[in-house]
């Protein structure tokens, strides 16, 4: 019994090893045909701005697809790397084959592995026409010459060998299962979300290596910011419905649901350039199994949501009433055109992350930017400020520990 434990578990090591070191591709002029065929540049283009890509291999005030953008992870920050095709510092010498690896298995072309901040174990499960025509798309951008930006991250988890046991552990390199049950527009939406879209990059639980955990879409965090379920997992007081997401997720606004903020400006972003038809099968895969809306129960949620809008000083003001009398109560009181903060997700969330920074840093749209107030408020007074807007307009449980939520965000 001992002997075939001993022999099971050197199986598993060797098994979790056996990734950890993999063989170099080799280097080669781009599998990319001369006029790479129109059709299957704009596949790429469609697949890229879904996955948004470009923003996330792109530095702040950097050339496109250049790399250097920065991902915060609790074992600190990794940097993303250029995938223009310039052939010293870029992906100008990976064939396909290596381009699919990098999407599938989380390897670079010289066998090292890539850290999950670049989401393979979503990737994984893209179909090889799809995998081909981002190809054709990266391949077509102009080359930019830009070395990798360092990451900053502490022992062990710069020890890139490691991921192998990861991978062994957590990667499901498994293509996407169809289900037949659902109609075609939601099995394309199923399949962007899941995979190029990796919505639950964000949106899903993690564990404490960072692996996705629990339930799909169940709701996670992402930089600082809580990402709400989606789908039968949805916490809004007024439930998304497929017309709603389309509107939000084509241009980040709804007046339901506010304007989005935070990381999921980014993916608006990317998404403004995304085929219609995919926004639409996005949105339906992500309201399916959801009630249908009932009109009267949307206005009555909505009346509720106003009926609770600041209208004016209370008898005895707190302090934290007293701030935000003084500066917000100029745009979010009763009567006013923006949407009613109690309907806002980061008022509703259970940490007060969003909150924080979005006051802090502000919140761009195109219907009225909100300005940000990092100058102007204390940390003493943001935390009154926070205190009072979730007691004042949510229906969760006081948040705690507002102190360190706010030196984080500073």
């Amino acid at each position: 019994m001992r002997t075939a434990s001993f022999l099971a578990a050197a199986a598993a090591i060797l098994a979790g090893c056996a990734g950890i070191f993999a063989p170099e591709l080799r280097a080669q002029s781009s599998d990319l045909p001369a006029g790479a065929v129109a059709a299957n540049v704009e596949i790429g283009r469609n697949l890229s701005a879904i996955g948004s890509c470009e923003t996330c291999h792109t530095a702040p005030g950097g050339a496109a697809f250049a790399g250097g953008r920065g991902v915060v992870t609790p074992f600190g920050t990794i940097h993303s790397t250029n995938i223009t095709p310039d052939p010293a510092t870029g992906i100008g010498g990976w064939s396909r084959a290596a381009f699919a690896d990098a999407l599938r298995n989380g390897r670079a072309r010289d066998g090292s592995h890539l850290y999950p901040a670049h989401p393979y174990d979503h990737f994984t499960g893209m179909v090889a026409a799809d995998i081909d025509a981002l190809y054709d798309y990266i391949l077509t951008r102009p080359p930019v010459r830009k070395a990798a930006t360092r990451n900053d991250l502490a022992f062990p988890y710069n020890v890139r060998a490691l991921l192998g046991v990861w991978n062994f552990a957590f990667l499901d390199r498994s293509l996407w299962r169809v289900d037949a049950s659902a109609d075609a527009e939601t099995q394309r939406g199923a399949y962007l979300v899941e995979t190029v879209g990796h919505c639950g990059a964000c949106h899903a639980p993690r564990n404490v290596a960072g692996a996705r955990s629990g339930k799909t879409l169940a709701g996670g965090m992402a930089d600082g910011w809580e990402a709400p379920g989606l789908g039968t997992f949805d916490p809004a007081p007024i439930k998304w419905t497929k017309e709603a997401l389309v509107d939000y997720l084509s241009d980040g606004w709804h007046p339901h649901h506010g304007t989005a903020a935070g990381p999921m400006r980014d993916v608006v972003r990317g998404l403004a350039q995304a085929a219609p038809s995919d926004i639409r099968a996005m949105a339906a895969y992500l309201t399916r199994g959801t009630p249908a809306q009932d009109p009267v129960r949307t206005q009555a949620a909505l009346e509720a949501a106003r009926a609770r809008d600041y209208a004016g000083p209370s008898a005895n003001p707190n302090a934290g009433e007293r701030i935000f009398a003084r500066a917000c109560a100029g745009c979010h009181r009763a009567g006013s055109q923006t949407v009613p903060m109690a309907l806002y997700a980061a008022v509703n969330a259970a940490s007060p992350g969003g909150f924080i920074r979005a006051t802090l840093a502000g919140v761009p749209s195109p219907r009225g930017s909100m300005p940000g107030f990092a100058a102007s408020l204390s940390d003493a007074e943001l935390a009154e400020l926070a205190a009072y807007a979730r007691a004042r307009f949510a229906s969760g449980p006081a948040w705690t520990d507002l102190p360190a939520a706010i030196k984080a965000a500073r």
